[in-house]
């Protein structure tokens, strides 16, 4: 096994291994990274424990995650210390794009506004009817729905 060093705040190289803990739908820890650092998935928000359709997006992410490779690419740090990444597996190219295309996560714009594929998705998965999109009036946005029940 190797021993990857880093500073703390520095953001990580790219890395593959396998994923070991699924906290949620946009939250996971990859092996072979950084020591302890916990992965979410950029671009997206997945709704929180309590949230309709919570259950579903841990489910896909899981399911599609264990007992694969998985590759981390990372783009920054969250104000937790969390590693923002995409991540691909041999089959799923992006797994942030594959959750919104199902209608599992929502797309989040105010920190992925240029990201047309994501916007796109999400938009078509609406419009499709599809899962968190299934049934009106939709249900709150993650980021909206903490400010309100903390």
């Amino acid at each position: 096994m190797a021993i990857i060093r880093w500073r703390a705040g520095a953001v990580p190289e790219a890395w593959a291994g396998r994923a070991n803990q699924w906290f949620d739908g946009d939250t996971i820890r990859v092996d072979g990274g950084p020591p302890g650092r916990v992965i979410r998935i950029f671009g997206i928000d997945a709704p929180e424990w309590g949230q309709t359709g919570a259950g579903a997006a841990w489910r896909f992410l899981r399911d599609s995650t264990l007992r694969t490779c998985v590759f981390v690419s990372p783009k920054g740090l969250d104000r937790f210390g969390r590693v923002v990444a995409r991540l691909a597996t041999y089959q799923i190219q992006d797994l942030g794009l594959a959750l919104l295309t199902r209608g599992l996560v929502w797309w989040e714009w105010h920190f992925a506004p240029e990201d047309e594929q994501y916007r796109r998705a999400q938009f078509d998965a609406r419009q499709r009817g599809l899962a968190l999109w299934s049934r009106k009036p939709y249900g709150w946005a993650p980021w909206a729905w903490r400010r309100r029940h903390r």
